[in-house]
């Protein structure tokens, strides 16, 4: 006999016939608490007395256990969420996770009296009723969305967010975790309303803008040092060849790798020492991407004027690389050739101990800076 409850009525049907009787004028016995034998008795029907293993539910399946049968039979009265000619009986719980196994209760709704989880980490189970399709619970309240107006206001917490309005939420554009930011970023960070050097700012617009403008941010560096002299000769010629200074057999070229930033424009600059002829002598440094000699360096070329003392000078070139691909890796070499005589371009290393006549240079450095957002100005009338 198919004996299972919906609504607010117990259904009893042997396949024949279908009886009906309403749940809170339905009585139960049983020869003991864990025993398998059920009396129902109530005015209109009489008694029904019947074995457990006789028992089916509304689809024509055994119930899994005695104790799932008890469960609906022993809660077959509970919240009432009607009123009026009609009425739909409900079983009320603190939350989901009050809910009991829906296996054995296929067709069963429970109403959950209050929401469990967040929305923010997706384990919201809002409170509702809930329908057993014999496997598990589903929620059979429409959840209420809140708008894109709702979401950025950021004010409300009984509502669902959805992929778009989360992703669209006005709260991106304003704000990032410094975990996120980059190294120049991170510097400042202890000078800016924080407790310690780990911990999270959360910045607003302005101080990204302000963040991204600044020039200062250091991408990559190169030094050629040596602990004795090290030279290359630049002689002339209408081909520059890379700076190599290999003088222990060894390539040691004047390069520099680095990863284009989200601006995709840097300032590449050189400082190296060097010995002209004399004035009539023009060095000219280039930027190039290969180490092969070259005519028409990839970035261009400047002039260094020599000086008529024929010593060594300090010198430096800086080249302005725009257009770059963000997050690309960019090696850059740089080359050289002069027009009269030749030239000594030196390298050497910091000294030690007490100051003394030297003839050693200081060691060949390259950087690579990040412009950031900046406008560079060119050639302002006013």
């Amino acid at each position: 006999m198919k004996i299972y409850k919906k609504g607010n009525y117990i259904l009893f049907d042997d396949g024949v016939i279908l009886n009906m009787e309403h749940a809170n004028q339905t009585m139960l016995n049983k020869d003991s608490i864990n025993g398998s034998s059920y009396a129902f008795h109530s005015d209109n029907l009489g008694t029904i007395n019947i074995q457990f293993a006789d028992i089916r539910d509304e689809f024509g399946v055994a119930y899994a256990s005695i104790s799932a049968f008890d469960t609906i039979i022993f809660d077959a009265t509970g919240f009432s969420s009607a009123g009026g000619g009609s009425s739909a009986t409900f079983l009320s719980v603190a939350n989901f996770s009050a809910l009991p196994d829906p296996t054995p209760l296929t067709g069963k709704v429970y109403f959950v009296s209050a929401k469990q989880g967040t929305y923010l980490f997706g384990t919201l189970k809002p409170k509702g009723l809930y329908y057993s399709n014999g496997v598990s619970w589903e929620f059979r309240g429409e959840p209420e969305f809140a708008t894109q107006i709702d979401v950025d206001a950021g004010t409300i917490s009984e509502k669902w967010v959805s992929p778009l309005t989360f992703a669209n939420a006005s709260k991106w554009s304003n704000y990032e975790t410094s975990t996120l930011l980059n190294a120049r970023d991170t510097a400042n960070r202890n000078t800016d309303n924080h407790t310690n050097g780990t911990t999270n700012k959360v910045y607003t617009t302005v101080e990204k803008t302000k963040l991204a403008s600044l020039n200062a941010e250091l991408l990559s560096f190169t030094e050629l040092t040596a602990t004795a002299l090290v030279t290359h000769t630049v002689t002339t010629s209408a081909t520059a060849t890379a700076i190599n200074l290999n003088s222990d057999a060894t390539n040691r070229f004047a390069k520099v790798v680095f990863i284009a930033p989200p601006s995709g424009q840097v300032s590449v600059n050189i400082n190296f020492d060097a010995i002209l002829t004399n004035s009539a002598t023009n060095l000219r440094i280039g930027l190039h991407d290969s180490s092969t000699a070259t005519t028409t360096p990839t970035n261009g070329w400047f002039r260094v004027n020599g000086d008529d003392d024929g010593a060594s000078n300090g010198y430096s070139a800086e080249f302005i690389l725009t257009g770059l691909t963000a997050g690309t890796s960019y090696t850059r070499y740089f080359v050289a050739t002069c027009n009269y005589g030749s030239t000594l371009i030196r390298a050497s290393s910091s000294q030690t101990g007490v100051f003394a006549i030297s003839d050693l240079p200081q060691p060949l450095r390259i950087k690579v800076e990040d412009l950031g957002t900046i406008t560079i100005l060119s050639n302002p009338n006013s």
